[in-house]
């Protein structure tokens, strides 16, 4: 049972890859996820906001950073915050308010 397992555990790690690599080519795969993308690492996202911070410091501009995965929390989205997005984006505002 343990190679049969093991076995099943590989092949879906090589179709997971082959997943991955196909949603990275077709652009389904958000720009801003770094971890487990093909060519993307973690880490590059680390630097990448540390050098965005430190550009902020140097150049002495205000900085704001709204990092938020809203994808699994619709129910909890203030209405307030999502009515001005949509009128930032050309909703009409007798529809959002």
């Amino acid at each position: 049972i343990h190679i049969y397992e093991a076995d099943f555990n590989l092949l879906l790690a090589i179709k997971w890859r082959q997943l991955l690599h196909y949603a990275n080519l077709q652009g389904i795969i958000n720009n801003g996820l770094f971890g487990g993308r093909p060519g993307c690492e973690a880490q590059s996202l680390v630097f990448l906001e540390e050098l965005k911070y430190d550009t902020s410091y140097c150049s002495r501009r205000t900085l704001f950073n709204f990092d938020n995965d809203a994808t699994s929390c619709y129910d909890r989205i203030i209405i307030a915050l999502a009515s001005i997005i949509n009128r930032k984006y050309g909703m009409h505002q007798r529809l959002v308010a």
